[in-house]
């Protein structure tokens, strides 16, 4: 078999088949006369051919015969195709073995390096682009820098004497002369979509379409390698504009035409660009690069588009110039048109066309364009939502936008995208993050044999959905999967991992391995210094080893680290395939380079691992390798490229003894840090042992026995204690520049002396070190922090400060002044060393460093632990930035304790570190107050008579749009603000309005006070005041003394601000309303009055929104006017400002505080042992909850009181009380782990049996194993959450109730918070349980009588126990036809409206049943989430019927405002509460079935009740063509306009028959839910079509608009032109003229050859002169290429005129008629009965038939008597 000769590089292949292009001598109407001839006889001849051969012939359609008839040559084209079997029957993906050269496709970038680019290809390819490919400019650019090379080397060899340079001479560099090559990071982005052209597919060492020189190099090395070698496949591409463009002409370059170019140089008012055609080039003027939206530069890549008219203009030497535009909105949107001489080598990647579905294949669509040219859709480019089905999305014919994504010349495939991202020119928005873990991946699509198409969901509402993934069929198990049907199926939930990206695909890349979805190493970005890893080695080489880490990524082991002697000899013992454990050396992420070490005393080494300089403390020993040993000293390295320097001195040896003696390269040796210089980045070591000196004598002596300078300063700093408190001055700022340029504080430099010694104490010595006291340090709140900075100068005296770290570089002491420190290390319980940190332990420190993966919080003395990214938060955390700052005071959870490694991990998350009391709150209100006292500014506001809670008078100065602008009468230097919240409705402000406000908050530093002039709290102060002032005064003489404690007190919380009820206690729970939000974060609240006391203000609480941990993502469920349940944490004091503080019980997971110990005590305190099951044990009450209580157990454990487990009502239990309990137990594991909490009882049985030693009364508590449905369980409310009464009837069951069966009413779901409280009893039936899945459905209402059991329920039948059967029976049971239910709607759209009845029973109603009457928009009123009363119809005929139902109404339909299946949103709520399809029930909500809902009222408040015709109930048979009926639109769309009729009957009208014009926009005109009544076309099976259209006068010259589309006859053809007769009545028509110059896009030379008098025509209007009487008209066939074939159809097809139309219906009418005659009895019948809605046409007078008419026994009643009439 003679092969193909593959064309040379570069050239153009011509299509075989069909060659076009070059001009022709004939006239354009003879041409398309000779071309229709030609086409009608080769058709003729394929038809006669086939019919020759014997087979049946094919059949067509009415519509392929006509336009045959017409001689439409795209159908006739195609159709012949068809008749030989040259058109495609399976979409074929585009793959790397079937690439060949030439290929074009569209891409973009994903990767930009030094030497190439890579893009991303469709269907999961990528290709590399090399330098000199990546544009024209840089091909030429990198020949003439090759040229140069060559004459420099030649030029060098001849001055040699003609000698050639070794090998290992570097290459000179260029010339003065010599142009530097651009850079291509300078000139490509990442994600920029790109054109580009195969130019080599190679695959291993061979090249397959091509060999050049790289591809002859690589054929070597894998020549060499052997077979062992796993083969690779590279893509080669070019971006080079003129082998892209090179099929393009000048005669191509029409207006609105879309290409890409390259900017070859930048010229004064612009730039021109070389646009690969011969003899043109472009010109871009600097007004128009401004659209480009960056830099242009040469060897710049963009799309530039033709502007109309643009074409090319001579510009001398025989070329030209085009101008062109590379707006992104023109860009975008143009669209490619065919052109003379257009050929598949002309057609370009990326192209925007309009194509035409030829058919609706297995696996995606056949589309064709630019009449003569076919395409495929894939299924990963279809671009429809993944819960719809494709397939029932698109038709034959239909017409749509799609680009161009790859075009073959070689095979001719061409693939075409339907992908929204790419038909607006742009990438998908929303991508999930590389490596992310989805546990709930739904499975949407499975791809026999190829793949698994997964939704992923997004953790947080977003405003666009992320971008579904793909799972390959080789990522689907760890074994291979043979039958993917048979494992998956759609709806499935997966564990996914996200592993890369395909963005012309918009999809991201999965897996499904459990390897790879928990493996912790996914790319080299996952991969640091240090890191411990296992590998299997590939390949073992003389010098190194090739080690894979995972199946993408490698690693290179050097000789120097194969092992601990790094010999060559050592390299001996690995093997191909052997497994080796390591360390991580170097991660070069930009190069992609990793190293490893496999030395067995660096992999098992014990020290710190020292990876950077956070890593090398002073004082931290480690190992590390010898690199050199030089006369004055060992070089050694360590990980991540950290080196250092041990002098001579520190080296340990001998007097004489030199370096190189002891130590070889490669030796492994035990270091420890002396120092470290980032500046130089190095480290001085020392490899002594143990230290020279380890005195530690006091200053004094040091200084008395002449010790150097340094040695006196150390042991100053030794004299001070880690943990010591002292105070200190100011002495120096030092300041740095921020990242916004400004110059601030950084840190403090203090005299610090001894605490005892600053309060004035007889000490023996205090000596004054030098302390460092950063802006971190200051202060735990960011706020406090700064109103420090603002305070602090020059002499200002500090203390308590707390000595942190001892610094021995710069000899100074590292204090800290946060209170969180300071309290921690005064109880004992902050570690300096490891061995006083326990597991459990809950202490608090400051975060000294954060990486991508980890934050490090540091203690006392520099010990640090470090959380991991799955420690940091409850929720998944992608980048620690975003949570945590350097210097953030945070409460840390100790979870790990490694003695072995000297390391240990601690825990960040807010379950187990939250702070229960409002320490966070407290420190921030004390710093203020103690920032202020050390203001400088003098004081003149008197701030006692602005208290917190008190009324103070003012004016306002000013409104604004957040509030209002207030000056007070207390000091005219404070300024007032009322927010909106805190105004009156009814009362209107203005500049000079006089009000009394009641004071909520005030900052003294910004002299501002807030304030609130709401009644109520205006009324509560009044009331406090006459409370106050009615106090009776004469009392017994022992109460006197307490009042006169209480009434100081009071004065000194009245003196600092105070607001508080005397009677409020610590730990008392109370109500708060939120009043005002601060972003310091906290909120102010008003509590209700207790009463019992006497305060002439209102009791205001200062809640917390924020904490340690959430300092940086406070919370944002709290708003104003909300009220919540909180406790008092702390009580006024002048400390806080007078402020009382309140704390918000949190459901946090119980932590274990860490041990106190003795201060300054070493080694580790005896560890208490837990409780016993079955001991008593004394309590203290933490916090009361809605259904438990916290509690503190002896020893430091924490416990649980359940409410089934209490004595007596939670709400009796007061925080602190102590009470006896009984151990019942720790608490049940979560996800495999072992929980903190004990379970406990205070019921008088059980404890006094544990105290008894006796075994405990077993709990009277359901288990997942014994429930079934019918059973009744008694439990307690916990939350009511959308929709849903979440009850708990034991400490691990809890189950649910939809709101329909919690509630008797739609008032009473309306109102489900309010009617069911946390804690309230409740007494439930169970209806539904899986023990598998731990879910449970209750029902908090007795059974339905009579309903009917579901097939869930039948199949739980299966007990003996009969009684048990029944029971189950009625509590799983579903309402029967005829019952009237409650349901919430889930989806509103054209399907109809979907009610969901309780949380596994859906029902819906067809849009006819809603009203009783007619509406005009029966959806009005109704919207997602409302309650609702609906009548049972029966089961839903459609659900058991969704394959073979058509479009029967049983999709949620799109929705108001939303996308896709189920209504708003694009999602059907019954998916989400697990639903069954099988109890889908047909529903009804006319109010005369007892249906209620929403859209009653409002139709009777619009008044849109229409007294016409009125949707019921018909069967197809009962339709005759001409009849008048009347529906609901569904759906409206370029197939024509959906009306239901009924239930389960739909009809279609076709666009032409939608009005007697033409309808500009089919989905404004007919929104869904809008009534429309026409009359019955036709009738074929359950296919109903209906017109609109009626016989109107005719268009008149007022009432025509220019651009307006009409449809007329010619009535005259002229020399000048055609006369046009638009439709209308005879002799009142409208006749316009469609001049010569208008009647086609060519030259037509005689109009008589293309136009005949009769002939039917479109016409658009261009200009009307109504007061000539004059239209002109255009019959260009370029005014009508957006419309459709149904909108642009001519009088050929059905409804071409009035008279044509009316014809129809009276040939239809009389067809029917006359084909049977019971048809004709029957229709006598109904006109005799009257039966107007059955019929629906209306009565003489206008009104509808009879009301209360039940068309189902009509209906019933008329078909036998239909039958009768029959036999």
């Amino acid at each position: 078999m003679v092969q193909k000769r593959k064309p040379d590089e570069g050239a153009i292949e011509e299509e075989e088949t069909f060659v076009r292009g070059g001009g022709s001598g004939l006239a354009p109407v003879v041409k398309k006369q000779l071309e229709q001839e030609a086409y009608a006889e080769a058709e003729a001849d394929l038809l006669a051919g086939s019919s020759k051969k014997g087979g049946k012939r094919r059949k067509s359609d009415a519509s392929g015969a006509a336009a045959a008839g017409v001689g439409d040559e795209e159908d006739a084209f195609f159709r012949g195709l068809a008749l030989q079997d040259k058109l495609p029957k399976y979409v074929e993906l585009l793959k790397f073995r079937n690439l060949s050269r030439g290929c074009k496709l569209w891409g973009a970038v994903i990767e930009v390096t030094p030497r190439e680019l890579v893009v991303s290809l469709p269907h999961g390819l990528r290709g590399q682009v090399p330098y000199g490919e990546a544009s024209d400019f840089l091909h030429e650019q990198s020949k003439k820098a090759a040229l140069a090379d060559a004459e420099a080397d030649v030029h060098a060899a001849a001055e040699a004497g003609g000698k050639q340079s070794s090998s290992g001479k570097k290459r000179k560099a260029p010339g003065p002369g010599a142009a530097a090559l651009p850079a291509l990071i300078d000139l490509f982005s990442i994600g920029q979509l790109v054109r580009a052209t195969v130019t080599a597919a190679r695959s291993g060492g061979g090249n397959e379409a091509g060999n050049d020189q790289a591809g002859a190099k690589a054929a070597g090395a894998d020549a060499k390698d052997g077979s062992k070698k796993k083969a690779t496949k590279r893509v080669m591409l070019s971006l080079r504009v003129s082998k892209m463009n090179g099929g393009l002409g000048p005669e191509s370059l029409q207006g609105g035409m879309a290409l890409p170019a390259c900017v070859r140089s930048v010229e004064d008012h612009g730039f021109t660009l070389a646009l690969g055609i011969k003899g043109v080039s472009g010109f871009l003027s600097k007004k128009e690069a401004a659209a480009a939206g960056r830099p242009l530069a040469p060897g710049v890549l963009l799309d530039v588009v033709v502007p109309a008219g643009g074409a090319p203009k001579p510009a001398g030497g025989g070329s030209s110039v085009v101008n062109v535009s590379c707006l992104p909105e023109a860009v975008a949107t143009a669209v490619s048109h065919a052109w003379e001489g257009l050929n598949i080598g002309s057609l370009l990647p990326g192209q925007l066309v309009t194509a035409r579905v030829r058919n609706v294949l297995s696996d995606g669509l056949l589309c064709s364009f630019l009449t003569y040219f076919s395409g495929t859709v894939d299924p990963f480019h279809l671009g429809t939502d993944l819960t719809a089905d494709w397939r029932k999305q698109f038709s034959p014919n239909q017409r749509l936008r799609a680009r161009i994504l790859f075009v073959d010349p070689e095979t001719k495939r061409v693939g075409l995208s339907l992908q929204r991202h790419l038909l607006a020119d742009t990438l998908p928005p929303n991508f999930p993050m590389l490596g992310q873990v989805f546990s709930e991946a739904v499975v949407r699509r499975v791809d026999e044999g190829l793949g698994l198409l997964l939704e992923l969901p997004a953790e947080a509402p977003a405003t666009t959905p992320l971008t579904p993934g793909y799972a390959h069929i080789s990522n689907l198990g760890e074994d291979k999967v043979e039958d993917i049907g048979k494992r998956f199926r759609p709806g499935q939930k997966l564990r996914a991992r996200v592993l890369g990206f395909r963005p012309m695909d918009g999809l991201a890349v999965l897996s499904l391995k459990p390897s790879v979805v928990d493996s912790h190493i996914l790319s080299i970005a996952d991969i640091r210094p240090g890191m411990p890893l296992s590998a299997t080695v590939l390949r073992v080489d003389e010098y190194w080893l090739l080690i894979a880490v995972t199946s993408s990524i490698r690693a290179l082991v050097p000789l120097l680290h194969a092992s601990d002697t790094g010999s060559a000899k050592a390299l001996r013992k690995f093997k191909e395939g052997q497994k080796v454990a390591g360390k991580v050396l170097t991660v070069d992420a930009a190069s992609k380079k990793v190293t490893v070490t496999l030395k067995p005393s660096l992999v098992g080494s014990k020290l710190r691992t020292m990876a950077s300089f956070k890593d090398a403390m002073v004082g931290v020993r480690s190992h590390g390798v010898v690199t050199g040993a030089e006369d004055r000293g060992v070089f050694v390295s360590f990980f991540g490229g950290l080196s250092g320097l041990a002098h001579l001195s520190e080296c340990g040896l001998a007097e004489g003894q030199k370096p190189g003696e002891s130590f070889k390269v490669g030796q492994v040796v035990k270091c420890r840090v002396l120092g470290a210089d980032p500046s130089r980045k190095g480290l001085k070591l020392s490899l002594v042992a143990k230290a020279k000196a380890t005195a530690e004598p006091a200053a004094a002596d040091a200084a008395a026995e002449g010790a150097p300078a340094a040695a006196a300063a150390s042991a100053l700093l030794a004299s001070y204690q880690l943990g010591q408190l002292v105070h200190g001055t100011v002495t120096a700022v030092h300041t740095a520049k921020s990242s916004s340029g400004d110059t601030a504080p950084a840190y403090y430099e203090l005299s610090v002396a001894p605490a005892a010694a600053a309060s004035g104490e007889a000490v023996a010595a205090a000596p004054s070190a030098v302390g460092r006291l950063e802006v971190a340090h200051l202060a735990d709140h960011p706020a406090a922090q700064a109103a420090m900075v603002a305070s602090l100068a020059v002499g200002t005296q500090l203390g308590p400060l707390m000595v942190l770290q001892h610094l021995e570089k710069s000899k100074q002491l590292r204090l800290t002044r946060k209170a969180s420190m300071l309290a921690a290390a005064e109880a004992g319980v902050l570690p300096s060393t490891l061995e006083g940190v326990a597991q459990g332990a809950v202490m608090p420190g400051y975060v000294a460093s954060i990486t991508n993966d980890s934050v490090f919080v540091r203690y006392l003395g520099g010990l640090t632990g470090r959380a991991g990214l799955a420690q940091l938060s409850d929720t998944f955390v992608a980048d620690p930035h975003q949570l945590f700052r350097e210097g953030q005071s945070v409460r840390t959870t100790v979870v790990q304790v490694d003695a072995e490694k000297q390391r240990f991990g601690v825990a960040l998350k807010q379950s187990l570190c939250s702070s229960r009391n409002a320490d966070y709150l407290q420190s921030l209100f004390s710093d203020l107050e103690y920032a202020e006292s050390l203001s400088t500014d003098v004081a003149t506001a008197d701030w006692g008579a602005l208290a917190i809670g008190s009324v103070v008078p003012g004016e306002v100065h000013e409104v604004k749009d957040f509030g209002l602008l207030c000056d007070l009468d207390a000091h005219d230097d404070v300024v007032g603000m009322a927010t909106r919240h805190q105004l009156p409705e009814d009362v209107a402000y203005e500049a000079g309005t006089k009000f009394r406000a009641v004071v909520l908050d005030s900052n003294k530093a910004q002299g501002i006070v807030e304030l609130s002039m709401q009644p109520r709290l205006l009324q509560a102060a009044a009331a406090a005041t006459a409370a106050a002032a009615g106090e009776p005064q004469q009392q017994p003489h022992k109460k006197q003394k307490k009042q006169k404690k209480a009434a100081a007190a009071g004065s000194a919380a009245a003196t600092a601000g105070g607001t508080a009820d005397v009677a409020l206690a610590e730990g008392q729970q109370v109500d708060a309303t939120v009043e005002l939000l601060r972003e310091e974060g906290y909120c102010v609240t008003s509590i209700a009055a207790s009463g019992g006391g006497a305060s002439c203000s209102v009791p205001l609480g200062f809640l917390p929104t924020a904490d340690f941990n959430l300092q940086h993502q406070p919370r944002r469920d709290i708003q104003v006017g909300q009220t919540l349940s909180v406790r008092v944490a702390a009580l006024p004091s002048p400390a806080t400002g007078g402020r009382l503080l309140l704390a918000m019980p949190q459901a946090a997971k119980p932590a274990r505080p860490a041990a106190a110990r003795p201060a300054g005590g070493k080694g580790q305190p005896a560890q208490p042992q837990p409780p016993a099951a079955g001991s008593c044990v004394q309590a203290t009450v933490g916090a009361v909850h809605a259904l438990h209580a916290d509690l503190e157990l002896e020893g430091g454990f924490h416990g649980r009181l359940y409410i089934t487990e209490a004595s007596s009502p939670l709400s009796d239990l007061r925080t602190g009380a102590q009470l006896p309990v009984a151990v019942l137990g720790r608490a049940p594991m979560v996800a495999g782990r072992r929980h903190a909490l004990f379970d406990c009882s205070n019921r008088p049985d059980v404890v006094a049996a544990a105290k008894a030693g006796e075994a405990l009364p077993k709990a009277r508590q359901p288990s997942w194993s014994t429930l079934k449905p019918g059973e009744s369980l008694q439990g307690f409310v916990q939350e009511v959450e959308r929709g849903y009464v979440w009850c708990a009837f034991s400490t691990s069951i809890r189950g649910r109730a939809f709101a329909t069966q919690a509630s008797s009413s739609i008032d009473e779901c309306e109102r489900l918070t309010k009617r069911y409280q946390p804690g309230q009893a409740v007494h439930a039936v169970v209806l539904h349980v899986d023990a598998q899945r731990h879910a449970l459905d209750v029902s908090l209402q007795p059974a339905v009588p009579g309903a009917v059991p579901t097939a869930a329920a039948g199949a739980a039948s299966t007990d003996a126990d009969a009684d048990a059967d029944a029971a189950a029976a009625a509590a799983a049971a579903a309402p029967k036809a005829g019952s009237v239910v409650l349901g919430r709607i889930t989806a509103v759209g054209g399907g109809g409206v979907r009610v969901q009845l309780s949380a596994r029973c859906t029902g819906r109603v067809a849009l006819t049943d809603i009203h009783d009457s007619a509406v005009q928009q029966v959806l009005a009123g109704l919207e997602e989430g409302q309650y609702c009363r609906a009548a049972v119809l029966g089961p839903d005929p459609a659900c058991s019927q969704t394959s073979s139902s058509g479009k029967g109404g049983s999709k949620g339909g799109k929705g108001k405002g939303g996308k896709g299946k189920g209504g708003k949103g694009g999602k059907d709520s019954s998916k989400d509460s697990g639903a069954d399809n099988s109890s889908q029930l047909l529903l009804s909500l006319r109010p005369a079935a007892g249906g209620q809902c929403a859209a009653h009222a409002a139709a009777a408040a619009a008044e849109q009740q229409v007294a016409g015709l009125a949707p019921g109930q018909l069967q197809p048979k009962s339709l005759k063509p001409g009849q008048k009926v009347a529906g609901y639109v569904k759906s409206a769309g370029q197939a024509g306009v959906f009306v239901c009729l009924a239930r389960n009957l739909d009809a279609r009208i076709r666009l032409s028959q939608l009005a007697n014009g033409f309808v500009e926009s089919p989905a404004e005109a007919f929104p869904e839910g809008r009534l429309v009544a026409g009359q019955v076309l036709s009738v074929e099976g359950d296919k109903v079509e209906l017109t609109l259209r009626t016989r109107n006068a005719g268009p008149s010259l007022d009432s025509l608009e220019e651009g307006q589309v009409v449809r007329g006859k010619v009535k005259k053809v002229a020399a000048f032109g055609v006369f046009v007769e638009l439709d209308g009545q005879p002799g009142g028509s409208v006749t316009g003229l469609a001049h010569l110059s208008e009647v086609a896009d060519d030259f037509v030379s005689e109009l008589a050859e293309l136009f005949t008098p009769g002939q039917r025509v479109v016409a658009r209007v261009l200009k009307v002169d109504a007061g000539a009487g004059r239209l002109s008209l255009g019959l260009k066939p370029s005014y009508f290429e957006g419309l459709s074939d149904e909108e642009g159809e001519d009088g050929g097809s059905k409804g071409g005129s009035d008279e044509d139309f009316d014809a129809d219906l009276v040939a239809a009418a009389a067809g029917s008629d006359g084909s049977d005659d019971s048809d004709e009895e029957e229709g006598a019948k109904e006109s005799s009965e009257g039966d107007s809605d059955v019929s629906l046409e209306a009565s003489e007078d206008g009104e509808a038939g009879p009301e209360g008419f039940d068309l189902d026994e009509e209906l019933a009643a008329e078909e036998s008597a239909s039958d009768e009439d029959s036999d």
